[in-house]
């Protein structure tokens, strides 16, 4: 399995790229700020920009709910998109992530929805009762949440997430800006590189 490196805004990686930061971690103060330590130690990279830059952290998610951030990467010349999905455990803790990539041309909401899709499939493999899938397409989320549905694509799309959603005792669906995203948009940005090497 590929491991990125270098992808996320630790202050190593800026220290790298000749800004002028300290590598010791704003958060704990004891390591080293590269990727590893922001993914594994402070769950996601949104957390640890939110203290670089001042924006508001991320909440964590109430006891043994799982919480699964999902986003997708469209490549239009290669008819394909990728899409990735890291859980997080209550405490913040990345449990596991997962990533793919499936054929087809289609506007960033149904990509978007498609990989929710994936996202319900794969974590339903995790024996995770009670979950929170977070993306940063506010469109989609409004529709998941919404009760009011057409028969459009997207619908029929949203209408199969919520035969998925019934596998689960709660099953809850939230926006989160793309800042907070970023491990999850590398994740599928990454995934058709990835595949390769598999």
């Amino acid at each position: 399995m590929a491991i990125l490196s270098s992808c996320l805004p630790t202050l190593k990686a800026l220290q790298s790229r000749s800004v002028a930061v300290t590598e010791c971690c704003s958060l704990c103060h004891n390591k080293i700020e590269d990727d590893f330590h922001g993914l594994a130690t402070h769950a996601s990279a949104g957390c640890l920009i939110s203290v670089q830059f001042g924006l508001r952290q991320r909440k964590k998610p109430p006891d043994n709910v799982i919480k699964c951030n999902v986003d997708a990467a469209v490549f239009e010349s290669s008819w394909r998109f990728d899409y990735g999905c890291i859980a997080r455990n209550y405490q913040g803790v990345v449990i596991d992530a997962s990533y793919g990539t499936l054929p087809g041309q289609f506007s960033p909401t149904i990509v978007e929805t498609l990989s929710i899709r994936e996202a319900l499939s794969w974590i339903k493999t995790l024996d995770c009762p009670d979950i929170i899938i977070e993306s940063d397409v506010l469109l989609v989320i409004e529709v998941l949440n919404s009760s009011k549905l057409d028969y459009t694509s997207l619908s029929l799309i949203v209408r199969y997430c919520n035969l998925l959603v019934r596998e689960f005792s709660i099953c809850q669906f939230d926006f989160v800006f793309r800042l907070a995203n970023q491990a999850t948009h590398t994740l599928a940005r990454k995934a058709a590189s990835m595949s390769d090497l598999v």
